[in-house]
């Protein structure tokens, strides 16, 4: 399995894993976020590609896996499977949270790629997230969870926006799931969309 020591620029491995807390508290001239910003879309240039390619599933269907690909929770488990929580550089008592994880991820994507080149990045995402993705076309949970309850002859499903954190270009928002009246479940994203796929499958998970 190939880890951030693979790349050939060792200080772009540096800014990939020193967060904006950090790099506030050292009063450094640089952070993961540029780098963020550029694995982002590297990642999301791949892996539509990768699908259209390799499947033959309508717009819709394809979406949806992109999105289960290239949300926090996926790439926080990336950042885990290929050990870049132990350089992570976080302030002090900074936590370590998925979505720090996901930054750092995204980061080490956009050095990889700065590294290694495009062709040379789209083999790495490949290998590293296809793994991750259901290719069968299956729904998202919130979609999963709606069609259930619909068939059970429930219709009053609503999610509520409880928090919007952190500053426009990087927020995080938390969502309640709230079915016929009642609060069931939370889910964290971020978008609204990802929170309110995260609270559904919370939801799936304990029914």
């Amino acid at each position: 399995m190939r880890t951030k020591h693979d790349l050939a620029q060792p200080a772009l491995v540096k800014e990939a894993l020193t967060t904006k807390g950090y790099a506030y508290e050292q009063q450094l001239d640089y952070d993961n976020q540029r780098l963020e910003f550029l694995g982002d879309a590297v990642m999301e240039l791949i892996v539509s590609d990768h699908l259209f390619s390799q499947t033959e599933l309508s717009e819709g269907q394809l979406t949806r896996l992109r999105s289960s690909a290239v949300d926090e929770a996926s790439f926080s488990k990336l950042a885990l499977r290929f050990k870049l929580d132990q350089d992570l550089r976080l302030a002090t008592g900074q936590r370590l949270t998925p979505s720090l994880l996901a930054d750092a991820f995204e980061a080490f994507i956009g050095a990889y790629y700065l590294a290694n080149g495009f062709e040379a990045t789209k083999a790495f995402v490949v290998e590293s997230i296809m793994p991750l993705i259901d290719l069968s076309g299956e729904r998202d949970p919130k979609s999963r969870l709606q069609e259930m309850l619909q068939a059970k002859g429930i219709t009053d499903i609503k999610y509520h926006t409880l928090a919007q954190t952190g500053p426009d270009h990087d927020c995080r928002f938390e969502v309640a799931l709230h079915i016929a009246g009642t609060e069931v479940s939370r889910g964290r994203g971020r978008s609204k969309k990802e929170a309110q796929k995260a609270a559904a499958a919370d939801y799936l998970n304990v029914l």
